[in-house]
């Protein structure tokens, strides 16, 4: 019998776009032959731990375990975890195991399944790095303070060369890696010397799950919007924080709207929304804040989108991006990390890497924006076909598990 253990843990990342990507790697694994899934939830806001068995799926929740926000309490944390999930490890000597890991925090566990299951195969999806999110994606910054000799003395530079010191273990122990993009693959290889053998690069893919709605169902889902008929529509999706470049997007609407006053953004996420709405004043009538929509309503919206807009600082695979390439609407990217080499039909505004930040003009955002608005380029759905479907994310990840099998 084949065993893979999928790891999840509870955050806002698993409640968007690794919460997404887990959901379908379990759907590919339940197409598998002779393979039973165990998927692990920790962190979760329960009382106690529980396991639930569902057919060939069996699945562990664990609580929270008090404050992890240090390295040290993470690997505490997770011996905690290994010490009740082998009591339920039962195998033979011919069995085989993948303990497939999405989080940083999960690869403490490498040392005590090496220990136990010297045969078993790690494996470890790289999602997003909190350089990355630290530095906004700043890619040159980052090689500057990796590669300075001696080490910067500045707190926040010790902290970011720490990361990558982290980082550079987690890579080193797991059997294989997954990269989501091109680009992360590249820094795997120049800048923490991963061997390519070690490395697959598998992006995301979705179901497709395009209805394509006729003119008078449109009009309804406008009407329940307020959105006039000759209202071109701008969508955003994505949390409400600084690193998916929502204040760029207003700035750049503002410009826009001085010679397009027939336009509306439509801005679809959760988080904190005050400051966006203090940023639109004077415009709010033609700034929708929508919050959190349900996949029924989102999918509403992509169907009267004119123009989609993605201005991120930092993105590896984004679902968002799959989601309206599936709906094939005209797409503005930024040129940050992974986002750029997503869709080679859509308008890429380049991000500018400054010494210590990072810069997205909103003029050249509201120019790319009216491009697509006069010239809309509707061949997004070709990418969506020819690279995130999950029929080919399928295939891969099948291919990558069988690997790790045999070996």
């Amino acid at each position: 019998m084949k065993y893979i253990y999928l790891f999840n843990k509870q955050s806002l990342a698993s409640a968007s776009g690794v919460g997404t990507y887990i959901n379908q790697i379990k759907e590919i694994i339940l197409g598998m032959n002779d393979v039973k899934l165990n998927i692990v939830n920790y962190n979760l806001g329960v009382n106690e731990f529980s396991v639930i068995h569902e057919g060939v799926v069996s699945v562990y929740n664990f609580p929270v375990n008090g404050d992890i926000t240090l390295f040290s309490k993470e690997r505490k944390q997770m011996r905690n975890l290994w010490y009740i999930l082998f009591s339920y490890i039962k195998i033979n000597e011919t069995d085989k195991l993948i303990f497939h890991f999405n989080y940083y925090p999960d690869t403490h566990l490498v040392p005590f399944v090496k220990e136990k299951f010297p045969f078993a195969k790690t494996l470890f999806t790289i999602h997003y790095s909190d350089w990355g999110l630290l530095l906004e994606g700043n890619t040159s910054y980052f090689r500057r303070i990796i590669q300075s000799t001696p080490p910067s003395e500045r707190k926040d530079e010790q902290n970011i060369y720490n990361l990558y010191k982290r980082d550079k273990e987690v890579f080193a122990k797991v059997d294989h890696i997954i990269s989501l993009c091109r680009y992360t693959q590249s820094i795997l290889e120049e800048e923490y010397r991963i061997n390519a053998d070690k490395i697959s690069l598998i992006p995301n893919g979705l179901k497709d799950e395009r209805i394509i709605l006729t003119d008078q169902e449109r009009k309804r889902i406008r009407k329940e919007w307020n959105i006039a008929e000759d209202e071109k529509v701008i969508l955003f999706v994505g949390r409400l924080e600084k690193l998916k470049g929502l204040d760029e997007l207003i700035s750049a609407f503002k410009v826009l709207h001085q010679t397009e006053p027939n336009i509306r953004l439509l801005v679809v996420g959760d988080g904190i929304a005050s400051t966006y709405i203090l940023q639109a004043k004077k415009h709010t009538s033609k700034i929708s804040f929508l919050g959190r929509l349900s996949k029924e309503e989102l999918f509403g919206l992509y169907q009267i989108a004119d123009v989609g807009v993605l201005p991120s600082k930092n993105e590896q695979c984004s679902y968002v991006a799959i989601e309206m390439m599936m709906f094939d609407i005209p797409l503005v990217l930024s040129s940050t990390s992974g986002l750029k080499e997503m869709c080679d039909h859509a308008e890429i505004v380049e991000i500018v890497e400054k010494e210590e930040s990072v810069y997205l003009s909103p003029e050249k955002l509201s120019k790319a924006i009216k491009k697509q608005l006069e010239n809309p380029i509707r061949e997004t759905r070709r990418d969506y076909e020819e690279k995130y479907t999950l029929e080919i994310m399928s295939h891969n990840m099948y291919n990558l598990y069988n690997s790790l099998f045999t070996k």
